[in-house]
């Protein structure tokens, strides 16, 4: 079996021996593009951006104990969000709450 490569027109050739080794067969031809097996940008694909200053561009890490995240996935499911959103949410929540009235 073997798959030659025309640089010139950019094409694969699959090419197959018989089972006795009497005679080839070409089973198909291919046009070779960039980016084998990837469809591309599409449309709607990926996370929707945020209003202007609100953009989520700092990490922080925690540490959770397992019955601590056991609850936090047990919240994100029950709300059908991922545990990051879930964890964020709450964070968020808190801060908004404790911060400082003007």
């Amino acid at each position: 079996m073997g798959s030659p490569r025309c640089s010139q027109c950019n094409t694969l050739t699959i090419i197959a021996n018989s089972q006795d080794g009497s005679s080839l067969s070409i089973m198909g031809t291919r046009k070779m593009t960039k980016g084998l097996g990837w469809g591309g940008k599409r449309p709607g694909a990926g996370r929707k951006p945020l209003r202007p200053g609100m953009v989520r561009d700092q990490r922080v890490v925690v540490m959770l104990a397992r019955d601590e995240l056991a609850a936090l996935t047990a919240l994100a499911e029950s709300k059908d969000i991922p545990v990051g959103t879930a964890a964020y949410e709450i964070v968020a929540r808190s801060l908004r709450r404790s911060s400082p009235k003007p």
